[in-house]
């Protein structure tokens, strides 16, 4: 597939609107990383709600997105095997979607729409837009 990045002023309106969406979630008292552009690869070294966008206009993956990830010691619980393994997985899959469905709240409330479902290859990640 040939992936066509939009132009330079629609690539603005998206870091614009990824920096307000992290405003109103720092102004709820979340956490946030600005993570940027998607194309980027992702940054994991982060804990809380992370904030990007897509810049590709094939498909539903374009736009601003927010995902939740869970803390490091967390992480590493959770690859080391083991009866805390478990737990860990257990922790963090419930916080996901906890956080997943706060953050919606949040946002929603806030005056953005949110979409959970249509979210492209970002799966774990809730797609953020200005309603019409």
């Amino acid at each position: 597939m040939n992936m066509r990045r939009v132009g330079p002023a629609d690539e603005a309106l998206l870091r614009r609107a990824a920096e307000e969406v992290a405003s109103d979630l720092r102004f709820a008292g979340l956490p946030v990383t600005q993570l940027g552009d998607s194309s980027a690869g992702p940054d994991l070294e982060y804990s809380g709600a992370g904030v990007f966008y897509d810049p590709f206009k094939d498909g539903a993956s374009l736009g601003v997105f927010v995902t939740w990830n869970c803390s490091q010691e967390l992480h590493t619980a959770a690859i080391s095997g083991g009866d805390a393994a478990g737990r860990s997985i257990a922790i963090g899959g419930t916080a996901m979607d906890a956080m997943r469905e706060a953050i919606k709240q949040i946002l929603t409330v806030a005056g953005w729409g949110v979409d959970s479902e249509s979210v492209g290859v970002h799966e774990s990640s809730v797609k953020v837009f200005k309603p019409s």
